[in-house]
């Protein structure tokens, strides 16, 4: 699927299927919808989705835009308050033989990219750009995660840039094991 330079597209959830390699190429931008019935999966409630994906790659050199600050309520100084319901950007679950390289996701509204369960995982220079005062704009989060490398990212997030989660809801998935991080630029104010 591929997203051409010069072009904006505005959407709510879309969801990837195996064998699909979105390609967000150098001058596109994919961003965010800012109404609540755009995003169905109140599970997940993110911009860009798979579940039991095999071979799913996102690549280019262009931008996926949560378009965070919508979603803000009131500016602290330090920190934005937030809508109870705000959006990831992107979210993967139980997928296998993912790739995510080569682009710059900005503004998440809460976490950037969320895997789930996901196995054999390649995330490669991405630039993660968050407001610092979004609360919850975690970079990245393997969650439950076997196989994972992220390398060369310059991430920039107003909570956790990397976390390595065992979330309770999905421990059915067993542990997050081989996960190396190496490379990689970080900025919070977590």
């Amino acid at each position: 699927v591929l997203a051409p330079a010069g072009k904006t597209f505005l959407s709510g959830t879309f969801r990837l299927k195996s064998l699909v390699n979105l390609h967000v190429e150098s001058g596109a931008r994919i961003i965010g919808s800012e109404r609540r019935e755009d995003y169905p999966n109140e599970k997940l409630r993110c911009l860009i989705e798979a579940q039991d994906a095999e071979h799913v790659s996102l690549t280019g050199g262009g931008v996926i835009d949560g378009r965070g600050k919508l979603f803000m309520t009131e500016d602290l100084r330090y920190i934005y308050r937030g809508n109870v319901w705000r959006p990831r950007l992107i979210g993967l679950i139980r997928c296998r033989h993912v790739t995510v390289r080569d682009l710059t996701l900005r503004e998440s509204a809460n976490w950037g990219l969320h895997l789930t369960g996901c196995r054999d995982v390649v995330i490669h220079g991405l630039r993660i750009l968050n407001d610092l005062k979004i609360p919850n704009c975690d970079g990245i989060d393997p969650d439950h995660c076997r196989n994972v490398r992220i390398s060369d990212c310059h991430i920039e997030a107003g909570d956790d840039c990397i976390v390595i989660k065992n979330t309770p809801e999905f421990a059915e998935l067993g542990p997050s094991e081989g996960i190396t991080v190496t490379g990689c630029t970080l900025m919070s104010t977590s």
